[in-house]
This record gives structure tokens, C-alpha cells and sequence, in this order.
């Protein structure tokens, strides 16, 4: 059986899903670490934090949104960045790939 390759639109929206779980799961973890870290507990908990985050997430709220779409947006700016430098031919040398390593 061949091996699937996976066409730019499916490679894009597999990227996108998973920055938005990572969004959903962990990067509103991290924040209510930090948060209770560095400015005390959450009135009410974790599970206060995470239930404000998502309901201004169902309701279109722009910060809520911009939290949980930041691991995609990092993603694409991280990519985008790439590729300006390997066209600019600025990009620094990588070592051997796997495949040129054995592995």
C-alpha cells in the first residue's frame, strides 16, 4: 500500500485542529498557572477560569479567541518566517536530515 500524502489543504486544516486543541486544552491551563502564580487564586477555581473562557469563546469574545487560536497563529507566523528566510536565502543550515542519519 502506498504511502498517503497529504494534500496542502488537509496538511493546513490538520494544523489548524490541532493548534485549536492545544488552544482549548492547554495553552488556558497554562494561563490560569501563571495567573495564580503570579496574582493568586481564581475566584472560584480552574474550573471557573476554564468556564468564563469558553463561554466567551461560544460567544465570539476577541481575547478568548485570540487564546485559544494562538498555538495555530504561532504555527503559521513560525512556517511564514521559514519561508521568507529560505527564499531570501537566509536560513540557517540544518544538519542531515533522518533519513540522510540512518534513522
Amino acid at each position: 500500500m502506498p504511502p498517503t500524502t497529504l494534500t496542502p489543504l488537509r496538511r493546513e486544516l490538520r494544523r489548524l485542529l490541532v493548534g485549536f486543541g492545544g488552544g482549548l486544552l492547554f495553552v488556558p491551563l497554562l494561563v490560569y498557572i501563571a495567573g495564580a502564580l503570579t496574582l493568586g487564586p481564581y475566584e472560584g477555581g480552574l474550573f471557573a477560569f476554564l468556564g468564563h473562557l469558553y463561554k466567551d469563546l461560544v460567544t465570539g469574545a476577541p481575547g478568548a479567541l485570540l487564546l485559544v487560536l494562538s498555538p495555530y497563529g504561532f504555527d503559521a507566523l513560525w512556517r511564514a518566517s521559514r519561508a521568507l528566510a529560505d527564499r531570501a536565502g537566509d536560513a540557517p543550515k540544518q544538519g542531515p536530515s533522518r533519513r540522510q542519519r540512518g534513522q
